[in-house]
């Protein structure tokens, strides 16, 4: 949600446009909202009527018929129907509307009404007909900043107030007084807007990089089991940005089993980029001389464990999610949230995914995510921040449904949920104050990877920034961040406070060269997305797909680490029906190198939020998931090819919208669920046989 709505009209599109202005916008199922508007002495009253219940309205308005650039005055609960604007000047004409969101999250626009605001006798406004920037071009490095100066034309004009914004706020921002400060290298236009009449002038600002220093990092190989490494085991170091290739050579009587640590899975050598110090294991087990096992068929893999937790579970989605992170011993960390405690609840659990022992609860509201490993598990875990709260927009009716303030945390335990540490991600700004970046009742989702030296989490938040027009008042946006955290649990550099605006969901993964990070956008950009980078400081190659299209008919799947790219599969509309696509993406580059259309994957639900899944699988096998008829389907693609090599078939399996699958080391996939009450399910597809 933005202050300014950005509409472009063609004149060929005028008539469209007119008409639109006129009679509104919105979805064919929203609900129908009539408005009027009278004008007063120094302000203009509106009232509306709506057809049926609104979760929330906004205000918009213009000085003209065209939509094109109006401004939003508020946001409001859906249950008023009145409005008083008393920042309008006397004798000038005004066009309203309310833009809203129904019960059914349907949303539209209501038709335009008019006033003029009374001008009691007094003194008619001077208008501003122009506006420069001084400089009109500017360089600087990254880290420093850079005054621009706006000069109004004419210098009496009655309102001669300004804003100012960046084309480009990952190269460069600018302030309310219109300092800019230079993010990282590239360039960017800085824009500034008068308030009066939204005239505009802009100044090419172009950030230069301040040159890497020479960095020197460490890499750690250890062998488990018979077996030796092409660069010995111990610690060497090497260059930042050096590529090392490592060869694994089993021992006579054992077979290379795979890779954990800086890489992961069985590929024979792996070659390690140094942006970090980094640690890497060879694995190798006792050689196998009998004859090979078959494997069951795909709908004999598939098992759904009830585990009895006690208190008061939640139903599974958006808010609040059951998570399992399973161990390199077949065990697994059971995660999930106590409605009844307002606590995070944890189990122990054995390789046939029943319950061994509980562990302390954590505080928090809600648990998105959880990583294994051999001594610990890391979770990321929303929790109320009474520091930051805002009477305003805080557990009041501004806020519809889930109106939680709060602050998304990384936690991590030891084996025992001994708590090691717990890192707060967001900031700690009052939810009232520009550049407050927070969880709110929209967008409550997150992911974690690692690259063995520290930890990457992507999570969707909202962000304010200053109300144009409106001293004192924000604006609440829907945005995410990718943070990185030490195994020390100090916060690291790197990442973004502001990636995709209105994103949807996100997804993280790390291959042992690159992190990739995706995003479903709906406005900036309004597109898929996925960055890639080495290490977390580095400068992200974007890619982006799908742009400029119906955000409700497209979603975005899982995110998979495979050599030199990554797997993803995504749901589109194609000729007016819903199909998945698996495609792969290097560790650079504006294309994919496979694409491959699941044709299988018929009727796909498409009430959204729908959602495709996605794992890897087995040995070099992708597990693939999606809804029909409200059924999860199940389908193993090559993860060589991507061509699909067992399946569909049909589960009775449950999934939420929000959720996604877990592999565990043994080539499992496994994600939990719950129904609500007491019990949480956990759901395992074995790569070959159950145990």
């Amino acid at each position: 949600m933005c202050s300014t709505e950005k509409l472009r009209f063609s004149w060929r599109h005028a008539a469209l446009a007119m008409f639109i202005a006129t009679f509104g916008m919105g979805n064919a199922h929203a609900a129908d909202v009539g408005l009027s508007a009278k004008g007063g002495n120094g302000r203009i009253d509106l009232s509306w009527t709506a057809t049926t219940n609104l979760r929330a309205v906004q205000v918009m308005r213009d000085t003209d018929v065209n939509p094109s650039g109006r401004q939003r005055l508020a946001i409001l609960p859906g249950k008023l129907r009145n409005y008083t604007d008393n920042s309008v000047v006397n004798g000038r004409q005004y066009w309203y509307w309310i833009k809203y969101t129904d019960s059914n999250r349907n949303t539209g626009n209501s038709n335009a009404a008019n006033a003029k605001a009374g001008d009691n006798g007094g003194t008619q406004p001077i208008a501003v007909t122009s506006v420069t920037v001084t400089p009109a071009n500017a360089a600087l490095s990254v880290g420093s900043t850079a005054n621009l100066t706006a000069s109004v034309t004419p210098s009496n004009a009655s309102n001669k107030s300004v804003s100012w914004s960046s084309s480009n706020t990952r190269v460069a921002t600018v302030s309310p007084s219109g300092v800019v400060t230079g993010v990282s290298a590239g360039n960017a236009n800085v824009t500034v807007t008068t308030a009066d009449g939204g005239r505009t002038a802009t100044s090419a600002i172009k950030v230069l990089a301040a040159p890497d220093p020479i960095v020197n990092y460490t890499l750690t190989i250890a062998v488990s089991g018979n077996g030796s490494t092409s660069v010995a085991p111990g610690s060497h170091s090497y260059k930042s940005g050096t590529a090392v290739t490592i060869t694994a050579t089993p021992a006579s009587g054992s077979v290379f089993s795979g890779w954990s640590g800086a890489a992961t899975g069985n590929t024979n050598p792996v070659t390690v980029t140094m942006n970090g110090n980094q640690s890497l294991t060879a694995t190798f087990t006792v050689k196998n001389d009998g004859p090979p096992t078959a494997c069951d068929t795909l709908d004999k893999r598939l098992r759904a464990s009830s585990v009895a937790v006690g208190g008061n579970v939640p139903v599974s989605d958006e808010y609040h999610s059951a998570v399992i992170a399973p161990r390199n011993d077949g065990t697994a960390v059971l995660a999930w949230s106590d409605t009844a405690s307002d606590t995070i609840k944890l189990a122990n659990l054995n390789s046939q995914d029943s319950l061994v022992s509980n562990l302390p609860a954590l505080g928090g509201l809600e648990v998105h995510a959880g990583l294994a490993d051999d001594n610990g598990t890391a979770l990321a875990i929303v929790a109320n921040d009474p520091d930051i709260y805002s009477p305003k927009y805080c557990k009041s009716s501004a806020t519809p449904d889930k109106n939680v303030c709060g602050k998304m945390d990384l936690v991590r335990i030891d084996r025992n949920g001994t708590q090691q540490f717990r890192t707060t991600l967001t900031n700690k700004k009052n939810v009232d104050s520009d550049g407050a970046y927070f969880i709110w009742w929209y967008g409550h989702t997150a992911r974690v990877a690692s690259d063995g030296i520290q930890y990457g989490v992507y999570f969707r938040l909202a962000g304010s920034s200053p109300r144009g027009g409106a001293a004192g008042e924000v604006d609440i946006h829907a945005g995410d961040a990718l943070k990185f955290v030490g195994l020390d649990g100090k916060l690291k550099s790197g990442g973004w406070d502001w990636g995709c605006s209105h994103s949807w969901s996100v997804r993280l993964a790390h291959n042992g060269t690159s992190w990739a990070a995706g995003c479903h956008g709906d406005a900036y950009p309004n597109a898929m997305k996925v960055s890639r980078f080495g290490a977390p400081t580095s400068r992200a190659n974007d890619f982006q797909w799908l742009a400029n299209t119906e955000p409700t008919r497209r979603a975005l799947g899982g995110l998979v680490a495979d050599t030199n790219g990554f797997w993803l599969n995504y749901v589109d509309d194609e000729s007016g029906r819903l199909a998945l696509r698996l495609v792969k993406l290097g560790d650079s580059g504006n294309s994919f190198s496979a694409n491959v259309l699941v044709s299988g994957a018929t009727g796909i639900d498409t009430s959204y939020p729908f959602r495709p899944y996605m794992a890897a699988y087995g040995k070099n096998q992708l597990l693939m998931g999606w809804k029909s008829g409200g059924k999860l389907v199940l389908a193993v693609a090559d993860a060589a090819t991507g061509a699909v090599v067992e399946g569909p078939v049909t589960t009775a399996l449950n999934i939420d919208q929000f959720q996604e699958f877990t592999t565990a080391p043994n080539g499992d996939v496994l994600w939990a669920y719950s129904a609500g009450g007491r019990s949480v399910t956990v759901n395992r597809v074995a790569a070959c046989k159950l145990q």
